[in-house]
């Protein structure tokens, strides 16, 4: 089975010979597991969403952009060979597993990506920044205890950016999360929700 340009795969059976994105859309959907036992050939873009695993056991070639997001996984370790000359963004998918024989000459972007490059407290403000990445959405939260209590929104969801380097990867930018006049008082914790 192929799909082509512009199709969503939602539903789907679980599995298939061979699946293309050839300059459009091809998304995992399923909320299942899908193996394809042929080849992949990304071209476009590709994501795999809403709990999917995919599960590739050909060749596997990514010169598009392939996303693993809403608790999805890429289950790669088995593929006959995985070529990624684009972008995979594995930022919420830390159960991803690429192969080890993979050759990147992309952009991976992994969950371990977004770092608190600083923390500070100014006056009554908190700050924290952090690398950022498009496709993802950055939540500061706040509670006064480290073990119990509720996470409370700090502010405003700010979208992530990328930037594209000279040679083709991508580099996250520079993402500052506030608590304006919010840094009073007893302890204060904050965490960062990642989505999606």
């Amino acid at each position: 089975m192929e799909w082509r340009r512009g199709r969503l795969l939602e539903n789907a059976p679980f599995f298939h010979e061979s699946t293309s994105a050839n300059g459009g859309t091809v998304a995992f959907n399923c909320g299942g597991t899908t193996v394809v036992s042929g080849d992949i050939d990304n071209e476009g873009k590709m994501s795999i969403t809403n709990g999917s695993t995919l599960i590739p056991n050909g060749n596997f070639t990514n010169n598009g952009t392939l996303s693993v997001v809403n608790g999805a996984v890429l289950s790669a370790s088995g593929a006959a060979s995985f070529v990624n000359n684009g972008v995979i963004d594995l930022l919420t998918s830390s159960a991803s597993t690429l192969p080890a024989g993979l050759v990147n000459n992309g952009s991976i972007i992994y969950s371990n990506n977004v770092e608190i490059l600083s923390a500070t407290k100014t006056g009554n403000n908190f700050t924290a920044t952090i690398l950022s990445f498009t496709g993802h959405s950055y939540q500061l939260q706040s509670r006064s205890s480290l073990v119990t209590g509720t996470w409370t929104p700090v502010g405003s969801p700010q979208n992530g950016m990328s930037v594209m380097n000279g040679n083709g990867t991508i580099s996250g930018t520079i993402l500052y999360l506030t608590d304006s006049d919010g840094a009073t008082g007893g302890a204060k914790f904050y965490r960062i929700q990642i989505w999606p």
